[in-house]
């Protein structure tokens, strides 16, 4: 793997800068050379593009927010090979932070359009400020977020540049999610794996309070159901009194049934809302549990990969040990200068070093895997060797599988949905509301002295509302009928037509209303937001996939070359040829390596299991 961009040629830039005040400014050479020199410093020719003879110039656009760093990183036109395309990138996040301009208004961001060259034919780093020199391509420049479209978009980028994948539709999106998605979660293959981590989803509160607030929302349904069918109500009473100076009792039994006639369309729409909210409290369980996942998966490689990086550390120590043998039993001798010995002896010590900061790195790890499983005891992890096997994983297809899978790609739609039902219901509330209500009772009532009269009452009604304003408008229909009773004579009858308004007595409707249509407006930004933020997150794993493929092998080649040079430069130092100090420097630059050869195993890993929760844990791997 190269570091240097030696077979680079990083194309010109040439920054413009539009203020809203039409002023232009345009950026200095040396400016431009400073930015060239950071990302040139960062970026590499990828080892298989070499062999296989990939070349090609990628178009990369990336804003500069206020404090230097970069926010955000696309591809505006692709070379037609992702591996360039993602080297590209790397380099340019791994530059930041970078400096602003001198007199540069720091609230505002800089959008930077950089065409990057890969050609194997060329040796040089052009940073040659005339437009012409590079391949004829026109001037390119740096945008102000202000500029009016169809330049720019209201975010600052390019309306032809911008991804399609960023704007998505969403009618098309949500019969994709609706047809994909899944409530049940998704958990590693690997038994060991997937073991601790049911331990960490038994142990982490907020899954538990996740899980409540899905029996919640259970009951909530129930609830909404049971508005839509007829309450009956039981009531009964006894008294007893005088009158006339005549002790008497009555008692009766009363059964009242009340029934929504007809509300708009609200009670179906409220049921229809509960059974939303409970999908809603699913996903975000599932999203709550994901969370755990990923760190309970980063903690186990983490754990795994120091004790393989241990191990090798401490078989390499004993090769240490053994050939520092060698060069103490030669001093002795007066074969060699004590101050050979010395410098063997800060060799080996250097190397005990870094076995013992590994141990403290694996102590720590071991308390992390611990506080992500919340359990006292270190469990036992029976995995020793993390085998890396290499993917063939593609951009749009991990994409496609977070559009469809993420938990909040889904709950952003449910989200919409439901504000969607609560505003139908704050409209529902300005319609007519009629409620009928029915009741029967069984009466008894007399004098002590004479026997109980026995008699019936009934009633009927309607009860119809209309909102006006912030006024309501009630009208009833009653009827009753009342067989005679203790005091009376006769039966009675009466049908009562009635009316109200009520002054002001609902001002709360006029902003429930408008709290909805703020609240739908909000549900549906958020949704698009979401879709915005997941491409970005699902980007940002697949290029730190990418990127810990090629510190891997790079790494790879790296410790086996050290340890062939070890191997020659021991061997040449026992026959006399170098001393012997130079072996023992020989396997400490063999040790460094190697290093950063299982760091960067476990760096492999972690990409893949955060590529993984970017997908919703539906991309299907096999480690």
């Amino acid at each position: 793997m190269l570091k240097k961009v030696n077979n680079i040629i990083l194309g010109i830039i040439f920054f413009a800068i539009n203020y809203s005040y039409a002023q232009t400014l345009f950026i200095t050479q040396e400016y431009v050379g400073s930015i060239l020199q950071k990302i040139s410093s960062c970026l590499i020719y990828p080892t298989e593009a070499l062999q296989k003879g990939w070349e090609g110039v990628v178009k990369v656009r990336f804003t500069i927010s206020t404090d230097g760093r970069v926010k955000t990183v696309d591809i505006a036109e692709s070379s037609g090979y992702p591996l360039l395309d993602a080297a590209a990138i790397l380099a340019i996040k791994d530059a930041s932070p970078y400096p602003l301009p001198k007199d540069f208004d720091t609230n505002k961001e800089l959008e930077i359009l950089l065409p990057v060259n890969y050609s194997r034919n060329l040796t040089e780093v052009t940073t040659d400020f005339s437009p012409e020199t590079y391949f004829g391509l026109k001037p390119l420049s740096v945008i102000s977020p202000n500029i009016s479209p169809p330049l720019v978009t209201k975010e600052g980028t390019s309306e032809k540049d911008t991804p399609s994948h960023s704007d998505i539709d969403r009618e098309t999106s949500f019969k994709k999610i609706t047809t994909a998605s899944s409530d049940s979660l998704i958990l590693p293959k690997d038994p060991e794996i997937k073991g601790f981590i049911e331990i960490a989803l038994k142990n982490f509160q907020p899954a538990q309070i996740a899980k409540q607030e899905v029996e919640l929302a259970e009951l909530k349904v129930i609830e909404a159901k049971r508005n839509l069918l007829p309450s009956a109500k039981i009531s009964a009473y006894d008294s007893i009194g005088t009158a006339f100076k005549v002790d008497y009792e009555e008692r009766e039994v009363k059964l009242t049934i009340e029934h929504p006639l007809y509300y708009g369309g609200r009670l179906q729409d409220a049921l229809k809302q509960a059974q939303i909210n409970l999908e809603i409290t699913k996903r975000n369980y599932n999203r709550v549990c994901y969370d755990i996942i990923q760190k309970a998966e980063t903690a186990f490689y983490y754990l795994v990969g120091g004790k393989m990086h241990y191990r090798a550390k401490q078989d390499l120590l004993k090769e240490a040990e053994q050939l520092f043998t060698i060069i103490s039993h030669l001093t002795d001798k007066g074969m060699l200068v004590p101050l050979e010995k010395l410098t063997a002896e800060s060799w080996l010590t250097k190397i005990q070093f870094q076995l013992d900061s590994i141990k403290q790195d694996n102590y720590m790890s071991e308390l992390t895997f611990k506080q992500v499983l919340n359990v006292k005891e270190t469990p036992v992890v029976k995995k020793e060797v993390l085998e890396v096997r290499r993917l063939n994983l593609d951009f749009d297809y991990c994409l496609e599988l977070a559009l469809n899978n993420r938990p909040e790609m889904y709950l952003s739609q449910l989200m919409v949905k439901l504000k969607e039902y609560g505003k139908n219901i704050e409209l529902a509330k300005n319609k007519f509301s009629i409620d009928v209500t029915a009741a029967g009772g069984l009466y008894q009532g007399g004098y002590k002295s004479e026997k109980m009269r026995n008699s019936s009452t009934w009633n009927v009604g309607l009860k119809a509302t209309k909102p006006l304003g912030a006024n309501t408008l009630t009208s009833s229909v009653f009827s009753e009928r009342v067989q005679k009773r203790l005091g009376q004579t006769q039966d009675t009858k009466a049908s009562t037509v009635s009316g109200e308004l009520g002054i002001l007595d609902n001002l709360k409707r006029i902003s429930e209303a408008k709290e909805a249509d703020v609240q739908l407006a909000r549900a549906l930004s958020d949704f698009n937001e979401t879709s915005k933020t997941i491409t970005f997150e699902v980007q940002d794993a697949f290029l730190n996939y990418q990127k810990a493929i090629l510190q891997l092998n790079e790494a790879e080649a790296e410790m086996k070359f050290r340890r062939h040079e070890f191997e020659v430069t021991k061997t040449r130092a026992l026959v006399g040829e170098i001393s012997i100090t130079s072996a023992m420097e020989s396997l400490f630059r063999f040790s460094e390596a190697q290093t950063t050869y299982y760091q960067a195993i476990t760096n492999y890993f972690i990409s893949i299991a955060n590529l993984k929760k970017a997908t919703g844990y539906s991309l299907s791997v096999d480690l």
